[in-house]
């Protein structure tokens, strides 16, 4: 089975096949990747951050925080090294204000 035959399970549950010349909810200019990255980045800090991807520039901030932080990285990977650090920046924060 090729690739494009399958159904892959990014962003949501978007579909490519055969009659598809691209996924179904992938924005034009972002590849299948950026949108597979973007999914797993919400997945997995959606509920403390809000993430989003706009040409070259990948952004989260901190959600339900009176501090506006956000951090920024080219690539996804980076993103994800990023949000790691600022979150246990984060938590350290919290500890010393208990």
């Amino acid at each position: 089975m090729s690739e494009q035959d399958q159904v892959r399970p990014d962003l949501g549950g978007w579909l490519s096949g055969m009659c598809l010349d691209r996924p179904i909810n992938v924005p034009y200019g972002m590849t299948p990747e950026d949108a597979t990255a973007l999914f797993y980045l919400r997945r997995i800090w959606g509920d403390r951050y809000g993430i989003s991807y706009s040409g070259d520039e990948w952004k989260a901030y901190r959600v339900g925080t009176c501090a506006r932080v956000t951090v920024t990285a080219s690539t996804a990977a980076g993103l994800r090294n990023a949000i790691g650090e600022d979150y246990r920046v984060w938590q350290i924060e919290i500890r010393k204000r208990a």
